[in-house]
């Protein structure tokens, strides 16, 4: 029967040594702790770390450590593309609206708009796994989904697949499915 970390070893085998799981075994083994050197090991060594030394929110539920990482994941001001403005100017005159100018003030709405949607979309997951996700999903489980649901922008139909999300990216963030989990 393979763990999670074997899992997360295997979705990516790169991961064990990647810097962020290294710079935790290193400290843990400089204060004393016996790590073995397998994948499984360091990674286990490095979840239990974020979830009692960091108290990474999305493993503990601490909220001010969700908002951290619910903010860090929403686009920048400066970061939404021209061409997400050039598409509303093209809607509104497909819609016979004419040609509508981008004033600040409606960019500013538009950004504002766009920035709580994919607050909104991520606060649905870390709600659900705040609300007994620890009896129902174990820390490997929702570091794997948390991880994976970021990375992830709007659903290509015509591939059958989600587009990667960039820092560029103003879709909102997947929605949450329970019984696909």
């Amino acid at each position: 029967m393979k763990t999670g970390e074997q899992f997360l070893h295997q979705r990516d085998p790169k991961f064990h040594a990647s810097e962020e799981v290294e710079t935790v075994v290193g400290y843990l083994r400089q204060h004393g702790e016996r790590i073995p050197n397998q994948p499984d090991a360091k990674i286990a060594a490095h979840l239990g770390f974020l979830a009692t030394e960091v108290n990474d929110g999305i493993l503990t539920g601490d909220q001010a450590s969700i908002n951290r990482q619910v903010e860090a994941r929403v686009i920048a001001a400066d970061d939404v593309p021209e061409a997400y403005f050039d598409l509303q100017r093209r809607i509104a005159r497909n819609e016979g609206e004419g040609d509508i100018e981008i004033t600040p003030e409606l960019r500013a709405t538009a950004i504002e708009h766009i920035q709580q949607t994919q607050r909104d979309s991520l606060t649905n997951w870390t709600d659900y796994f705040s609300q007994d996700a620890e009896e129902l999903y174990p820390n490997w489980f929702r570091t794997y989904v948390w991880g994976s649901i970021t990375k992830l922008a709007d659903y290509d139909k015509q591939k059958g697949e989600f587009r990667k999300r960039s820092t560029g990216t103003s879709a909102a963030f997947p929605d949450l499915n329970p019984e696909a989990l």
